[in-house]
């Protein structure tokens, strides 16, 4: 800029120093230049002063924004400090919280390193597994296995490393570890295990617990379910899962079972009492669990049977001896409180898988094996055969016929005699029933009346038996007989039937029977099953004017001393009696005493099966108020029974 304003000074000079027009020229072009120079100078200067004030301006702003920045900066800094020194402090309470959790807890916290082979157990661990005092000494895996019984270790083995193969999602297991000398803890094991990118385990961790508690409640519960409370023997639900263990599980070659029933435990258990019931059941218990051998369970089926399991049998032989080994150990009398009693015992014997393949099935064959016993005299054990289950299969045919016969009314009344021996007339008769089976025809009571008492039949067949009884009294009442009577016969069942009195009742206000001629027949046995109730029932059926006799007198308990104690108003001789006695002077003798005893006592007597006249003299010369038998006649049907009416007999 300086060299241009030198050089326009010059030609300004030069111009004047040439004077003349052209010299004004010059000078003049020259002031132009100038101007020009000064006006570009000045212009240039402007443009640097703005480029300058702009790039000020922005190198403002830079700065402003800059230290924005950091002032920005250092509040995130500072927020960043605060929440790391936050989560530091959080971290910090989280693992107090955790290590107070972890000591406080019941449950312990175990951690393996597999690669190192290190053992982590927390506190309350070593507590749980026995470690306590083994803080400054290592804890391997082989001294936790150690710390295992023997019966668990194969399986808690098992689960660890089938889940190190990742086998199992998790590692779960119960197990018994030793705590001390002969003492154990139950102890529940859960952990996972992590693996590395090939797979191979890396480490695993978890958590321990003792569960004695819960076990000891499961003991409870499952004494509670599995055992019988009297007699600490098993019971029937364990019963079953043996079945099935034995059957589905072991599959055992060959066991039998002795399903074993305790003889007339009924009448003792009802007449004694439950207590010196509760008494036979233990003493019967601890007799039988003498018995028990190798693979031998004993187990208490419920009421008065048991059932012994015998595995691994190999002769029917060895069975048998068994069975009688165990029925003389019942041969001396039980003395309770004073009372000795005898106690025998009934078996049925079924063995698997010849007998069945089922647990049921053998059950069943076991208990008809049992029946068998139980009808041919008791006190023995009988094997199960295949002629029992067609036995067996003819009882359901009898049962079903019976149902129907029932329900068809297929039965009949017959009538036997009975004489007054002094009149020489019959006064009465004894209802006798029979059944007319549309297949077998006529079939007696002897060969359906026990199986009815059996299956509780009887009751429904008794009262149509009754009901039958008081409409041929009433017919023949009507047709001018009014002094005939009928006598009745009432099972065991029937007398202990609840509804007994009020089928009397109802009888006595529907009809207009002459209810004083019914007489109603119970054994001397069923009477003195239970004096007290047998006493109450019979008073009540007095009370509604009922006869009542004591049937079979000298086949049950032969006393007299009972005849003055029971509301009763005919003693009925039993035919077996009558037959055994008559014929030797020291039974004639007995019978003399029991005909004036039942006088003295305002009874009458009744001989049955009555056959000859040696008999019937006898009776009359001892002054025996009536007869039964066929000397007289066999029970007849209903119209042949007026013709002894008819007749006067002459002796």
């Amino acid at each position: 800029m300086k060299g241009n304003i030198i050089f326009t000074m010059d030609y300004y000079s030069l111009g004047i120093s040439l004077g003349g027009k052209v010299s004004i020229v010059i000078a003049f072009s020259a002031l132009l230049c100038l101007a020009l120079v000064l006006f570009i100078f000045a212009v240039r200067q402007y443009l640097l002063r703005n480029k300058a004030e702009e790039e000020y301006a922005i190198a403002q702003m830079n700065y402003e924004s800059s230290n924005m920045q950091l002032l920005a900066s250092e509040e995130e800094l500072n927020r960043q400090f605060l929440e790391i020194k936050e989560q530091k402090e959080k971290l910090k309470v989280s693992r107090e919280r955790y290590k107070l959790a972890v000591e406080g807890a019941e449950v312990g916290i175990w951690d393996v390193d597999i690669a190192k082979g290190e053992v982590y157990i927390s506190k309350k661990g070593k507590e749980i597994v026995g470690f306590e005092n083994c803080n400054n000494s290592i804890i391997t895996l082989e001294k936790i296995k150690d710390k295992i019984i023997k019966a668990d270790r194969g399986e808690v083995t098992e689960k660890f490393y089938k889940h190190l193969q990742k086998e199992s999602e998790t590692f779960e297991v119960m197990c018994r570890i030793q705590v001390a000398n002969e003492k154990y803890s139950w102890v529940n094991i859960r952990g996972r295990a992590m693996h590395d990118k090939d797979g191979n385990p890396i480490r695993i961790a978890g958590s321990l617990n003792n569960i004695n508690k819960e076990k000891l409640t499961e003991a409870r519960i499952n004494k509670l379910a599995y055992y019988d409370s009297l007699t600490d023997l098993p019971n029937r639900a364990y019963f079953n899962q043996l079945m099935e263990e034995y059957i589905q599980i072991q599959q055992v070659e060959k066991f039998a079972l002795f399903l074993i029933d305790i003889d007339n435990f009924k009448a003792i258990n009802e007449s004694l009492g439950h207590s010196y019931g509760d008494e036979i059941i233990n003493n019967v218990a601890e007799l039988l669990k003498v018995h028990l051998k190798e693979n031998t369970e004993l187990i208490r089926f419920g009421g008065d049977e048991f059932v012994f399991v015998v595995s691994h049998v190999t002769t029917n032989a060895e069975l048998k001896a068994y069975a009688e080994q165990i029925i003389r150990e019942f041969a001396e009398p039980f003395t309770y409180k004073e009372v000795s009693f005898s106690i025998t015992l009934s078996m049925g014997i079924s063995t698997y898988p010849f007998d069945g393949k089922q647990a049921d099935e053998l059950l069943k064959h076991a208990d008809m094996a049992l029946y068998d016993v139980k009808v041919n005299g008791k006190n023995g054990y009988k094997m199960f055969s295949f002629e029992l289950d067609e036995c067996f299969n003819k009882r359901l045919t009898l049962e079903r016929d019976l149902r129907q016969a029932i329900i068809k009314e297929e039965f009949e009344l017959y009538y036997q005699p009975k004489l007054d021996i002094k009149l020489g007339r019959v006064l009465g008769y004894e209802a006798l029933i029979r059944w007319n089976h549309p297949q077998k025809g006529m079939i007696f009571p002897m060969d359906f009346i026990p199986f009815a008492e059996e299956t509780g039949l009887i009751i429904p067949l008794g009262e149509w038996v009754i009901c039958q009884s008081v409409r041929q009294l009433k017919e023949w009442h009507d047709q001018g007989h009014n002094e005939l009577t009928i006598a009745i016969n009432l099972s065991a069942k029937q007398f202990k039937d609840v509804h007994l009195i009020k089928l009397f009742k109802r009888i006595s206000m529907d009809t207009d029977v002459d209810i004083t001629k019914l007489e109603l027949e119970i054994t001397e046995s069923t009477a003195l099953y239970d004096m007290k109730f047998a006493i109450q029932v019979l008073k009540e059926l007095k009370k509604l004017g009922l006869k009542l006799s004591l049937d079979d007198f000298g086949t049950g308990y032969s006393s007299l001393n009972y005849l003055t104690q029971l509301p009763i108003d005919h003693l009925k001789i039993d035919k077996s009696f009558i037959n055994n006695t008559i014929e030797h002077k020291s039974g004639e003798e007995i019978i003399k005493s029991v005909i004036s005893l039942a006088h003295a006592c305002n009874l009458k007597v009744i001989a049955e099966g009555v056959e000859t006249k040696k008999q019937l003299d006898f009776l009359r010369e001892e002054n025996c108020d009536m007869i039964q038998g066929y000397y007289i006649s066999r029970p007849v049907p209903r119209h042949e029974a007026l013709e002894f009416m008819q007749f006067e007999y002459t002796w």
